[in-house]
């Protein structure tokens, strides 16, 4: 209210998306978390990058409908297009595009790829992720690792990984993959709920 009474629509404005979130976060009350849900805190957040970056990233949401009401763990889209934002956008001329898509898998499976065409991803840093990806299996019930391993490794990729394995079980998956020419996509594998 102090914001709105100083007019100052910039700071209300982000004090409502930051509410959104902290309700779509918390708020469940027993009830499942939704596509729809993790859609709409992805873009709550993208909203407040964009008052910090001068509206720099386009988010484009193409999820079927009845995807939406399919259930999914918390908080993984966000810290994916996160990524994006940290790791892929370094020209300040330009705008970067996040997409993210939906498919429906040949088993009735939910496919999400989140791309961007920020700078991509050397060959180098690609095996790499591509090896933590494929750890995430093994290390799934590991507890504690070094504050040095946290911060040399991709750990929030990781992470979700391991959270999708044992989640939704050994069938399902999060892997990334280059975008021929620029930029990035992850892919999300997870069971029709």
């Amino acid at each position: 209210m102090k914001a709105i009474v100083k007019k100052d629509e910039e700071i209300a404005g982000m004090i409502k998306i930051l509410a959104r979130m902290f309700r779509l976060a918390l708020g469940k009350e027993g009830r499942q978390h939704s596509i729809k849900d993790e859609a709409e805190y992805t873009v709550n957040y993208l909203w407040l990058q964009n008052i910090r970056f001068d509206d720099k990233f386009q988010l484009d949401v193409r999820i079927p409908e009845d995807m939406q009401r399919c259930s999914i763990i918390p908080l993984v889209f966000q810290p994916i297009v996160e990524n994006s934002i940290n790791h892929a956008f370094r020209d300040y001329n330009r705008f970067m595009n996040i997409i993210i898509q939906g498919h429906w898998t040949e088993d009735g499976g939910v496919l999400i790829r989140i791309s961007d065409d920020g700078l991509g991803i050397s060959p180098e840093k690609f095996e790499e992720l591509c090896n933590l990806l494929e750890d995430a299996e093994s290390d799934k019930y590991k507890l504690r690792e070094s504050e040095e391993e946290l911060k040399e490794r991709g750990i929030g990729l990781k992470n979700k990984a391991e959270r999708i394995k044992i989640h939704y079980g050994e069938r399902y998956y999060l892997k990334v993959q280059p975008v021929e020419g620029n930029g990035t996509t992850l892919e999300l594998v997870i069971p029709k709920l």
